[in-house]
């Protein structure tokens, strides 16, 4: 708000002492729009960053992969070369940690059945299906964990209180912490 105030303040101090008389009207609408374009810029850019991590250090990985296999989902990270199967992935089971306010595509896929990739409280579900691959869009709003359910197929269903997983909402501090961590831990 204070990066806002001071750009709003300096506009104006540039158009009352400059010799903006001299413009063209079209020159001088184009002069205080690229200014006020740029306030608002630096406003959005400060509201933006209200978790206090540097803009320029917030990493994250450039793809996720949900595989089902063996009734549950595995999820896999891309490291920090962006690539999706290299050495330096971050891999859980059945836990999809994400930070809140950010979009991901996340890749389905399928080893061995059909999955229903299920979490209602976020309203997502698609499909995974053997040698197929289908895409999810995610975007979560509060910290929070939410349940991935089975979908029934073809009449299956896990046991009472089984899980395919679970979505875990971090805040972004918390998500960097804990992806950082992960990269350095051996077994990964």
């Amino acid at each position: 708000m204070i990066a806002f105030t001071v750009s709003c303040y300096l506009v104006r101090n540039y158009i009352d002492k400059t010799h903006m008389l001299t413009f063209n009207i079209k020159t001088k609408l184009v002069i205080v729009a690229l200014m006020v374009f740029g306030c608002v810029l630096a406003f959005m850019v400060t509201r933006g960053n209200q978790s206090g991590i540097p803009m320029a250090n917030w990493k994250l990985p450039q793809s996720i992969e949900a595989r089902g296999k063996r009734l549950g989902w595995h999820f896999r990270y891309s490291g920090p070369d962006g690539i999706l199967g290299s050495n330096d992935d971050v891999q859980t089971d059945k836990i999809l940690r994400v930070p809140e306010g950010v979009k991901f595509d996340i890749q389905l896929r399928s080893d061995d059945y059909i999955y229903v990739f299920s979490c209602p409280e976020l309203e997502l579900k698609e499909i995974a299906v053997p040698d197929l691959e289908f895409a999810l869009e995610l975007s979560c709003g509060r910290p929070g964990e939410y349940d991935l359910i089975m979908s029934p197929l073809c009449g299956f269903r896990l046991p009472p209180g089984e899980l395919m997983g679970k979505v875990i909402v971090d805040s972004k501090r918390d998500f960097t912490r804990w992806f950082e961590n992960q990269q350095t831990q051996p077994n990964r």
